[in-house]
């Protein structure tokens, strides 16, 4: 997936795209859910799409779960839509932050405003990436240690995300100029040790800059 589409190129085409797709479904029912292929057409499946979405790419998804898989039946309905209906609200304004875009629109009485739909092409890893350039700036109010955490490694990926969903700031506390956390860090040393790593840091400017650069899409 790429901005909430299918992640379609000149060399990955929609039919391989779908047919890993399908290749996850299956394997996911038969490996989760115990639910071998021949008795999936003994069920109905709900499909929730994007409020923008690319209509071919559904034609070809509707394709696979109808004309492939077998399913029984097919429900289909936009994902704002779905989400006040689970809140139980006729009218809201949704605010979807992905890892890679940002949806916003507007439901009324439980109808997509057409008019109200934005996307923006940026989002959590966005902020991940600002992070992590403004905890590694040489000057600035707080004390992070510098090239500890390396983005191109999972593990120091899912570290930056832990900081950010447990430390970051939409507005500075009163009174408070250094926010100090605490963060492990395992780094493997063989087959079987790993050296655990224990930093103690403030980085109160960079955690409440970070989460505000989606209002500034130009620093990102």
């Amino acid at each position: 997936m790429r901005y909430g589409d299918l992640n379609t190129s000149s060399i990955y085409s929609i039919h391989d795209c779908v047919e890993d797709l399908e290749a996850i479904l299956e394997f996911s029912f038969k490996r989760y859910m115990r639910l071998p292929k021949k008795n999936i057409e003994n069920f109905n499946c709900i499909l929730i799409i994007p409020d923008i979405f690319v209509k071919h790419h559904l034609r070809y998804i509707i394709t696979m779960l109808l004309g492939k898989m077998k399913f029984k039946s097919l429900f289909m309905h936009t994902e704002s839509v779905m989400a006040t209906f689970a809140m139980a609200m006729s009218s809201a304004c949704v605010v979807d932050i992905g890892s890679s875009k940002i949806n916003v629109c507007c439901i009324e009485e439980g109808l997509l405003v057409p008019k109200s739909i934005q996307r923006k092409h940026y989002g959590g890893d966005e902020i991940n990436e600002m992070l992590y350039r403004l905890i590694n700036r040489s000057k600035g109010l707080h004390y992070f240690p510098r090239y500890t955490l390396f983005p191109e490694y999972h593990y120091h990926r899912i570290l930056l995300e832990y900081v950010k969903e447990n430390f970051s700031l939409t507005e500075m506390d009163l009174g408070e100029t250094v926010k100090t956390c605490q963060l492990k860090i395992k780094e493997k040393l063989n087959n079987r040790h790993r050296k655990v790593q224990q930093l103690t840091f403030n980085c109160s400017d960079s955690l409440l800059l970070a989460p505000q650069s989606l209002f500034y899409s130009q620093l990102i």
